[in-house]
């Protein structure tokens, strides 16, 4: 990529693109010239090329579509080109075979961006169009990045009304795998890609998976934000807090805070729900407080300071 900004012929492949996006009649005249850099044998100078097939495509589009095409089968590298992502989904169509083999040569690449962007679009194809089904469900074989890929794309279509169910669905089917996934689990709740009252069966089964620190931290950070109330998250607080007290100690010390964050919570939410006269707000002070004697059992988190709150209401 960096050869190709900075080669001569580099540069005037980008200068063409550049003159085409202004005035498409000088296609003709750069239309031999363009196919010529298509074919050249440094790769960086094909890479380039693509800077002059991004206007040509809305010149004449088929012929563009095939030295495109022939650029990401001839070598993978090319699909590293910015928006490639998007020209797979104005390919689709006419392509379909040919799209999908090039996405999954992005995806098993041992390229990270590379890998990253066939995670988006693996994970886009298959929410819009029920394409790499097979891939999304193979969990046990994905790398790290790969995962991760897939979850960054599923969280941002927690905000797509038509596609929001297939996201939670992609969600929870990976939501106990052993991979470091914090960030883009947490942008669930630090971007609001979800609304605590809608998606709240969501919320329940997810808080029953192996969150971490981050998570259960944007998650706190989430409803200090959006909640006028936190009783209206009860259910999903004291899953959350079930779930963690259920973990090893080990495994909670290497989530290094998350007993504070927990203390926050069952702390917050005994406060609301106390001195209530409604049995059901009753009930969950109750629960609040089976809670807190297990983890005075367990000796986590400040144990004797928020004891000392809870003895205060």
């Amino acid at each position: 990529h960096s050869n190709a900004l900075n080669c001569v012929r580099g540069r005037a492949a980008r200068t063409i693109g550049h003159l085409l996006w202004e005035d498409k009649k000088l296609f003709v005249q750069f239309k031999d010239v363009i196919e010529g850099l298509t074919k050249d044998e440094n790769p960086a100078v094909r890479f380039a090329a693509l800077y002059a097939l991004w206007p040509s495509y809305n010149i004449d589009r088929k012929w563009a579509e095939e030295k495109i095409l022939y650029l990401y089968e001839s070598d993978i590298r090319m699909a590293g080109f910015d928006d490639s992502k998007n020209m797979f989904f104005l390919l689709y169509s006419n392509y379909k075979e040919r799209i999908i083999g090039i996405i999954k040569k992005c995806f098993e690449s041992e390229d990270k961006q590379l890998v990253e962007m066939g995670g988006y679009a693996v994970c886009e194809f298959y929410i819009r169009y029920g394409e790499f089904e097979t891939t999304m469900l193979s969990i046990e074989s994905k790398s790290e990045e790969q995962i991760k890929a897939i979850l960054d794309m599923a969280v941002i279509y927690l905000d797509v009304d038509d596609y929001r169910e297939m996201a939670k669905q992609i969600i929870l089917t990976y939501k106990n795998i052993d991979a470091d996934v914090e960030f883009p689990l947490s942008r669930m709740f630090y971007d609001k890609y979800v609304d605590a009252k809608r998606d709240r069966e969501f919320l329940q089964e997810f808080m029953k998976s192996q969150v971490s620190r981050r998570t259960i931290y944007a998650f706190v950070h989430y409803l200090e934000e959006s909640a006028v109330s936190i009783v209206d998250y009860a259910n999903i607080i004291l899953r959350l807090c079930e779930n963690v007290l259920q973990m090893e100690i080990e495994d909670l010390r290497r989530q290094w805070g998350i007993e504070d964050e927990i203390s926050k919570l069952i702390i917050s939410l005994y406060d609301e729900t106390a001195n209530s006269g409604k049995m059901a707000d009753k009930q969950i002070a109750d629960k609040c407080l089976d809670l807190w004697d297990i983890m005075f059992e367990r000796q986590l988190g400040s144990v004797r300071e928020v004891s000392r709150k809870l003895m205060e209401r």
